[in-house]
C-alpha cells in the first residue's frame, strides 16, 4: 500500500511539472512574416493634464528599449518600417497611496494613462488599439529628494512598456 501511495505521488507530480513546464509557452502563434520592422515615433503628450517634465521621451526611450530587448521586431525609423506604435500620455496623477499614523502622506503613486496603438503599415491595418493604457508606481515621500518621484515614474513607465510590447509581439 505505501509503495502503490509513493508511485502515485511521483506520477502526479511529474504530470504537475510537466504542465507547469509547457504552460510558459503561448500557443499564440508568431508574429506574421511580412513584420520585421517597428517604428516608434516620439508618444504625444497633453500637456494641460501631464506636468511631469520630459515623460514624453522617456517613455518613447523605454518602449524603444523595450523592443530592442525583446528582439521580435527591429526598431527603425518611419520610412523603413514594416509597422509602428504610436501613443499619447493622456493624463498623469499622483494620488496618495499610503498614510502615517498622523494621517500624512507616506507613499504617493503616480499613475500615467497613454492612448496607444499598433499599425501594420505594409497592410494598412490597426492591429491593436487602447484608448486607456495604464501603468503606476509608489514612492517614499522624502523632503528634498526629486528622485523618489523619479523612481515612481519609472515603474509606472516599466509597466506601460511591457503592456505595449506584449500586446505587439504576442497577440497574434
Amino acid at each position: 500500500m505505501k509503495r502503490l501511495y509513493l508511485h502515485n505521488f511521483k506520477l502526479v507530480a511529474s504530470l504537475l511539472l510537466l504542465a507547469a513546464g509547457c504552460s510558459y509557452y503561448s500557443f499564440s502563434g508568431a508574429l506574421p512574416a511580412h513584420l520585421k520592422t517597428v517604428a516608434v515615433p516620439l508618444f504625444g503628450n497633453d500637456e494641460q493634464r501631464t506636468l511631469i517634465y520630459g515623460v514624453e521621451e522617456s517613455l518613447t526611450d523605454a518602449v524603444i528599449e523595450g523592443f530592442v530587448k525583446d528582439g521580435n521586431l527591429k526598431v527603425v525609423d518611419r520610412t523603413r518600417a514594416d509597422s509602428m506604435v504610436s501613443g499619447r500620455i493622456v493624463e498623469i496623477r499622483e494620488e496618495p497611496f499610503t498614510y502615517t499614523a498622523d494621517e500624512q502622506a507616506k507613499q504617493w503613486k503616480v499613475r500615467i494613462f497613454v492612448e496607444a496603438a499598433y499599425e501594420d503599415v505594409k497592410k494598412k491595418e490597426t492591429r491593436w488599439e487602447e484608448k486607456l493604457l495604464e501603468g503606476w508606481g509608489v514612492y517614499e515621500v522624502v523632503t528634498g529628494d526629486p528622485d523618489e518621484r523619479q523612481k515612481g515614474v519609472d515603474a509606472a513607465i516599466a509597466m506601460l512598456v511591457e503592456e505595449i510590447v506584449d500586446r505587439t509581439v504576442a497577440g497574434w
